[in-house]
């Protein structure tokens, strides 16, 4: 074998090792994501509501108001993750936090789709865009604190830091309380 050969054969070979690394670092950060659940429906209510579904998608395109279209984009990404289909279900809840981008209420239907996901990173990164629309929301503040409770690893003073910030910031929210007592037993 000359130098050109065996040059070339280790070369080839850094690539499909480079290749293979990069596949399974990229299985290794989504193997867990879920992108569908499978519900249990009569064909009868499957029918219904891929009908609604498909109403609600046609009315969403239609020339309608913003305010129209962004509560059409809600039910429409309602029935998606009631159906199953979370994937799309996340794509109508960003579509409707981009036309009205100051409403808290799609963030938080967001995030309930990528917990579904098991999706963790980008739930808390959708919780902390809906605390900083509504810093004084409870249920924000339950929903994010327990999300990194038991999804990411994170000291129990750290948590504790958070339940007082939160308790402060939403004025002893009753739900935020509760969840801060089950914390502390």
């Amino acid at each position: 074998m000359n130098k050109k050969t065996i040059l070339s054969a280790i070369v080839v070979a850094l690539i499909l090792v480079g290749i293979g690394c990069w596949f399974i670092y990229s299985r290794q950060n989504n193997q867990n994501i879920v992108t569908t659940i499978d519900r249990d429906f009569t064909d009868q209510e499957l029918s219904e509501i891929e009908t609604k579904i498909s109403d609600l998608k046609s009315k969403v395109d239609s020339n309608v108001s913003k305010e129209e279209r962004y509560t059409t984009l809600l039910a429409l990404g309602a029935e998606q993750h009631r159906i199953g289909r979370l994937v799309d279900a996340r794509e109508t809840f960003t579509a409707a936090s981009k036309l009205l981008p100051d409403n808290p209420t799609p963030v938080g239907l967001k995030f309930i789709v990528e917990e579904a996901m098991q999706d963790y990173k980008a739930a808390k990164k959708t919780l902390e865009k809906g605390l900083e629309l509504n810093p004084t929301s409870g249920l924000f503040w339950q929903q994010y604190i327990e999300l990194l409770e038991n999804h990411f690893e994170i000291s129990k003073e750290q948590l504790d830091k958070l339940y007082q910030e939160g308790l402060q910031k939403t004025n002893n929210s009753p739900e935020l309380l509760e969840s801060y007592n089950r914390f502390k037993s």
